[in-house]
């Protein structure tokens, strides 16, 4: 993954860390990328990080229910040097 992606998926994280359940509507407004980008950074987040992600469909967001390998406080202080 080139290293803007990787840039766009600590973005990603960090905005579900600050606004924990969204859609990726949403994550794609914010974040100004595809929603089909915003899928393909959710399923790296999963595959090579350990996210875990709930799709919640009655009220059609994600919710991260594992952070896998990240701590969202530590997270957000790299992102905020972006």
């Amino acid at each position: 993954m080139k290293t803007h992606r990787h840039r766009t998926m600590l973005l990603l994280l960090d905005h579900l860390a600050n606004y924990p359940c969204t859609n990726q509507q949403n994550l794609a407004h914010e974040l100004h990328i595809s929603r089909p980008t915003v899928t393909r950074l959710l399923q790296h987040a999963r595959e090579h990080f350990g996210v875990q992600l709930q799709w919640q469909a009655k009220q059609r967001r994600y919710c991260i229910s594992d952070w896998g390998v990240f701590e969202p406080k530590r997270l957000r202080r790299y992102v905020r040097r972006f």
